[in-house]
């Protein structure tokens, strides 16, 4: 079964959205860059001597807006990486094959062995091939015409994966 699917921004995106929620030292960093400059507003308008309403006033509007922009610039500096790098932003193919998984893009294509993927994840929308604990091959489920053939190809991944899994 080979599947063809274009790759997105927003492929990458939830990618990254993923591994923030399923990733406890990810989770941990963004947070942390969330949370520090709202602490840093609280602490310099509690030194300012303002009252409590204006303190948390400042700290929840200035947190607010310096998180969701943190997340856009985040978001739009990663796609003008994506879409300058060759071969991310493209359509791509999936083959599964005994030795293991194929992936082509324009570019070119290569076999990524069963025994070097360290596991394979899958949830509502994406399959997730990853090559080390960060660095995935994302296969959209929407490539698929049913649900049951992501389930199918998703299945026999594992499957032959399972043969080579050290």
């Amino acid at each position: 079964m080979k599947i063809k699917v274009k790759l997105t921004v927003d492929d990458y995106w939830n990618y990254d959205k993923y591994m923030v929620t399923h990733t406890f030292s990810f989770f941990v960093k963004i947070l942390i860059s969330l949370g520090i400059i709202p602490v840093a507003i609280f602490v310099t308008t509690t030194s300012m001597g303002l009252s409590i309403l204006k303190v948390l006033i400042a700290t929840l509007l200035g947190g607010l807006i310096f998180d969701f922009g943190f997340l856009y610039f985040a978001k739009r500096r990663m796609a003008k990486l994506l879409i300058n790098s060759s071969g991310y932003i493209a359509e791509h193919s999936f083959e599964i094959f005994n030795e293991g998984l194929k992936r082509t893009i324009p570019a070119g294509g290569a076999i990524v062995k069963w025994s070097t993927i360290t596991s394979i994840v899958q949830n509502r929308k994406y399959i997730y091939y990853f090559i080390n604990k960060t660095n995935p091959l994302i296969l959209p489920k929407r490539g698929f015409e049913r649900e049951e053939e992501a389930i199918q190809f998703y299945n026999k991944s594992v499957e032959a994966w399972s043969k080579f899994k050290k």
